[in-house]
């Protein structure tokens, strides 16, 4: 199979590849630039409701645990670190999440970078229920994206409004600027 792929990249003419006049979606033939990629994701999910619902099946009933976008912050960041390989597994949890981000080299760190995971105190969901920690992505200027309650989706907002206090910074070394897969 890679043998045919490789003799239709042939065919492909160069001023077409150069003048981004075609999609590549191979990374046989191109590796993918994961800093900016990620960065963007994150940037260009504001405002989005693809993170808004996810059904189980709990004790045969159907059942959206993520409340409509009330307690969808875990499965939002669980997806774009799952995008990008960066984790084995999607979560609805904060704790879940932090579990699995530290199984793939999620570390610690003091100051926030592009790029990492912040998690804020435990606070009780805007809609009742028990307490829960809250996380998003760092984008810089003291700026994030992390999933509204409110508004159900994520959006950009600074990282200490809402007055939660940030407990926990995450970076992994695989997020180089520039780095490729």
């Amino acid at each position: 199979m890679r043998w045919l792929l490789a003799f239709l990249l042939l065919l492909i003419p160069v001023d077409a590849l150069a003048e981004g006049k075609m999609a590549v979606e191979d990374s046989i033939a191109y590796p993918m630039v994961v800093f900016p990629s990620y960065m963007k994701m994150i940037k260009n999910s504001a405002a989005s409701r693809i993170f808004r619902n996810l059904y189980y099946d709990i004790n045969g009933k159907t059942r959206d645990v993520l409340e409509n976008g009330n307690l969808s912050c875990a499965y939002f960041v669980s997806s774009v670190l799952r995008h990008f390989g960066l984790i084995g597994e999607w979560r609805t949890s904060v704790d879940g999440l932090i579990e699995e981000m530290k199984k793939y080299g999620w570390q610690k760190m003091e100051k926030p970078a592009l790029g990492s995971v912040i998690v804020w105190e435990a606070r009780a969901a805007r809609r009742g229920g028990e307490p829960h920690k809250h996380i998003g992505f760092f984008i810089g200027n003291s700026r994030v994206v992390s999933t509204s309650s409110k508004k159900g989706c994520p959006v950009i907002h600074g990282i200490k409004d809402g007055g939660r206090k940030v407990i926990e910074i995450f970076w992994n070394s695989r997020l180089k600027t520039g780095g490729k897969k």
